[in-house]
């Protein structure tokens, strides 16, 4: 699981299971800018194993390279439906990401809250997540019914590293933004306290996003030089 774990292959001839362990040998190209493995020339079926995890986070954190071909997961609000090619999109109020049809096909209602998941793809200069089946998506809480993340960061202003400390006995995504909205963070914290290296960021006002499956809280935190 994690950024750059997946990635995605193209092949007429093999047809492998949902959770078997594969190995291959084949060639690497960039489609249109979307990394994958073509000409697949060996192919080694070594039979059922543990599905992965997906990667869970924020909703415009997946607009991201590192991602491509990784089993992720996000939830938000629909905020538009579906437009001329069944595409769909879903925001926390980072901003949006796109879901898609290739697998299976979802017609959303806008200003209800989905939990998807599913591959990262990316085509047409847009990142898109593609559930594979009707488990991918599901309903869930409103953000307004969202629990509150109880934690802490300290200093705030800070410099060089920043603390985190938090309490909750499940995944807890760590996310930055800068002013302009961008993700210039992506961390996943254990339990208790955690270290953040953030000496490559410039000086600015900045958001910080915690979020779990059910819950999620930002706070503001500024960066001195």
């Amino acid at each position: 699981t994690g950024a750059w774990s997946g990635v995605r292959i193209l092949d007429f001839d093999n047809v492998p299971s949902l959770g078997d362990d594969v190995t291959i040998t084949g060639t690497v190209e960039e489609n249109f800018d979307f990394t994958r493995i073509t000409g697949v020339q060996t192919y080694i079926n070594n039979g059922p194993s543990t599905v992965p995890s997906w990667t869970e986070l924020g909703t415009f954190a997946l607009n991201d390279e590192q991602y491509e071909g990784v089993l992720v997961r996000t939830s938000g609000e629909c905020t538009a439906g579906w437009n001329n090619f069944e595409e769909w999109f879903i925001s926390d109020g980072s901003g949006d990401i796109m879901i898609n049809d290739e697998m299976y096909q979802f017609e959303p209602t806008v200003g209800t809250n989905y939990q998807v998941t599913g591959p990262l793809n990316y085509a047409f200069s847009a990142f898109k997540i593609e559930p594979r089946d009707m488990d991918d998506v599901s309903v869930v809480s409103s953000v307004d019914e969202l629990s509150t993340l109880d934690f802490s960061v300290f200093p705030n202003p800070v410099s060089d590293f920043l603390t985190v400390n938090h309490d909750e006995n499940e995944s807890v995504f760590l996310q930055l933004f800068d002013s302009n909205g961008r993700v210039v963070l992506n961390e996943r914290l254990d339990t208790g306290a955690s270290n953040i290296d953030i000496r490559s960021l410039a000086a600015g006002n900045y958001t910080l996003l915690l979020t779990t499956a059910e819950k999620a809280t930002a706070k503001k935190l500024e960066i001195i030089k």
